[in-house]
């Protein structure tokens, strides 16, 4: 099976494989689900890391979180909104676990949080616990 070229620069159709966002140079391409995989593993690690640490020193540098944080925001920013459509109830819940995590270290104003919830379309879980939700692969 070969895979499908999109030629125009701005093109954000997932009708493709290959896409080119207004914010990668010409000639430089990455695939769609490279791009999707990328934000996702960077916002489910975050997750895990933040989970269940109970103050900032735990946290470590703030600084090398932040730019993960920044990062994060940067990847879903530049992702097309027809491929974010296919995903934002699960980046709802991943990054609203992270909140709830962070929140009691933190609070509910600092910038990290209100960075994280600028991505977050909807409603989050009760608890950064609530891992309830079946897989698309269970039975």
């Amino acid at each position: 099976m070969g895979q499908k070229m999109i030629q125009k620069e701005d093109q954000t159709s997932l009708n493709g494989y290959f896409i080119r966002s207004s914010h990668e140079k010409k000639g430089e391409k990455m695939h769609i689900y490279s791009k999707i995989y990328q934000f996702a593993a960077s916002a489910g690690a975050f997750e895990g890391f933040v989970y269940k640490k109970k103050d900032a020193e735990e946290l470590g540098d703030m600084g090398a979180l932040s730019g993960w944080i920044d990062n994060i925001v940067a990847a879903y920013d530049h992702l097309p909104d027809e491929a974010i459509k296919l995903f934002q109830d699960s980046c709802n819940r991943t990054l609203g676990r992270a909140i709830l995590s962070l929140t009691p270290v933190l609070g509910k104003d600092h910038n990290f949080i209100t960075k994280i919830k600028s991505i977050i379309k909807g409603s989050i879980p009760a608890s950064p616990d609530d891992f309830n939700k079946k897989k698309w692969f269970q039975s």
